[in-house]
């Protein structure tokens, strides 16, 4: 006999085949119930144990779909006699248990977290580094106490990434478990987490665009298309369902490692505010392609990438403050070029972007067809460009080339900003080999370089660079960040730094 406490267990997204609920010893038994008054609608979550019933009442369709809709309000299932009411082709994965990661076997004397201790005193602590860590990936931190990595899991060095693996940590990046994701899916995206147990990201399933979602921290996963096809490129989500995100108009295959498609397909906005089961979309300023974005909340979004309508040093800025409906273009500096990939803005006024601005004196040596310099009497051997960041104040419309930040940065490569005044921003100097760290407390007024030095014992990657420059940063506070070096696709360890500081004065 079927105890309906087992039907509450069933799927929450699953419809109901009401001739096969009333044909079910349950039904009988709740339908007796009914009848005859010992049980209300209202009681029906109230499940005592069975009573055995030794007969049958004659019941009409009508009332038949009734009590099967008592039953589904019991269960928590919607009933429907009208066919699916979930989009089509959404598919739930079984929940799975998580693995904790192994330890990467070195000696606990060498294993030991080492401060790295900042030239200035933005963060008095420094930051700390742990050297067993995940897959390759970008690291997303809802809150302190938990942080995600969609891993890359290919075990060659060269071709398509694939992130097949889904690390968790609830000690801020101390130790790690591992989770698996669908199979069949090709990540296109980075994970978005809107929250402690939500997370997101834009994936190629059957050469198609869907988006995958989890609500309890990556156990159980739901697969749900994007009508209308393309694939993401970027996609940011919020805890109240909406998401926005960047899609080209055509799949293109695997995205490359970083998450990001290749393509040169002009760029398409589209957001959801139910997730994922519509969407509206709004092309983005012609040809304007390689796009990235950030959303400092669920409707105001600054947009930019490379545009082909001009030539391949144009970077086109867009922003809406309405969800999409509406755009204007904004306008970066003379002499800034973008970087196409990273920009951050943690309020709907202030962002900041990165990239590379002209030496002052310095010339590029142009080469001809033949390899001959052209400008050799005026040119400069050696570089012309230093790495930059631009700001802007009113929310995307104008920027500005800060001017305070250090020149001696040879190129950025990410950046992010817990709040209008806290940045941290990620590259190399001109000189030195290994990773360095630009951070402000003051909204780019100063910023403080990070001194970094090999600990002795530290694991390596592959290519035995895994120290050279520093991937992506998460930060859930002003003073509680997390970062992931840069490693080789193929390692099985990534090098995790984390900072945990106290405010001024405390």
């Amino acid at each position: 006999m079927i105890d309906p406490k087992d039907l509450a267990m069933a799927d929450p997204l699953a419809t109901v085949d009401i001739e096969a609920l009333s044909a079910s010893p349950a039904f009988d038994e709740l339908f007796d119930e009914i009848i005859s008054g010992e049980r209300s609608p209202a009681d029906v979550g109230e499940f005592e144990g069975p009573k055995v019933r030794n007969h049958r009442r004659h019941r009409t369709h009508t009332v038949a779909a009734l009590a099967a809709m008592v039953i589904a309000v019991a269960v928590g299932v919607v009933a429907t006699s009208s066919g699916p009411s979930l989009p089509p082709g959404q598919k739930t994965s079984s929940w799975e248990a998580a693995r904790p990661l192994p330890t990467s076997g070195v000696p606990a004397t060498s294993a030991a977290p080492h401060t790295w201790e900042l030239v200035g005193d933005i963060v008095p602590t420094g930051w700390q580094l742990h050297t067993s860590g995940p897959r390759p990936g970008a690291v997303e931190c809802p809150t302190p106490s938990a942080c995600y990595v969609l891993g890359d899991t290919a075990t060659r060095a060269i071709g398509p990434a694939h992130y097949g693996a889904l690390y968790v940590s609830h000690d801020f990046g101390a130790s790690w478990s591992v989770l698996p994701v669908p199979d069949g899916l090709s990540a296109a995206t980075a994970i978005s987490c809107p929250s402690a147990l939500t997370c997101d990201f834009g994936a190629l399933l059957n050469h198609s665009a869907v988006i995958v979602a989890t609500t309890d921290g990556g156990h159980r996963w739901t697969s749900t298309p994007m009508a209308g096809g393309g694939q993401f490129t970027a996609l940011t989500c919020f805890p109240d369902g909406t998401c926005n995100g960047l899609i080209v108009a055509h799949a293109t295959g695997p995205a490359s490692e970083g998450h990001v498609g290749t393509t040169d397909q002009p760029a398409i906005f589209v957001r959801t505010t139910d997730r994922g089961t519509t969407w509206h979309r709004h092309r983005l300023q012609p040809l304007q392609v390689v796009a990235t974005m950030s959303c400092s909340d669920s409707l105001s979004c600054v947009a930019h990438g490379v545009s082909y309508a001009h030539s391949s040093t144009s970077f086109p800025v867009e922003k809406t403050e309405d969800g999409g409906r509406t755009w204007t273009a904004g306008v970066l500096p003379q002499g800034f070029t973008a970087g196409g990939r990273d920009i951050s803005c943690p309020t709907t006024s202030h962002c900041i972007m990165a990239g590379q601005t002209a030496i002052p004196g310095k010339i590029p040596c142009v080469t001809n067809s033949a390899g001959d310099l052209t400008n050799l009497n005026i040119c400069t051997f050696g570089p012309s460009t230093r790495g930059a960041v631009a700001t802007t104040s009113d929310g995307g419309s104008s920027w500005q080339i800060s001017s305070t930040f250090p020149t001696d940065a040879s190129g950025v490569d990410t950046l992010t900003c817990a709040s209008a005044t806290e940045c941290w921003v990620t590259g190399q100097a001109f000189s030195g080999l290994s990773a360095v760290l630009w951070g402000t407390d003051n909204g780019g007024a100063t910023w403080t370089a990070i001194s970094l030095t090999i600990p002795p014992g530290a694991p390596e990657d592959i290519g035995r660079d895994s120290y050279d420059s520093i991937g992506r940063i998460s930060c859930p506070t002003p003073r509680a960040c997390l970062a992931l070096a840069a490693v080789d696709q193929g390692s099985t360890s990534t090098p995790v730094y984390s900072l945990i500081a106290p405010r001024s004065g405390q």
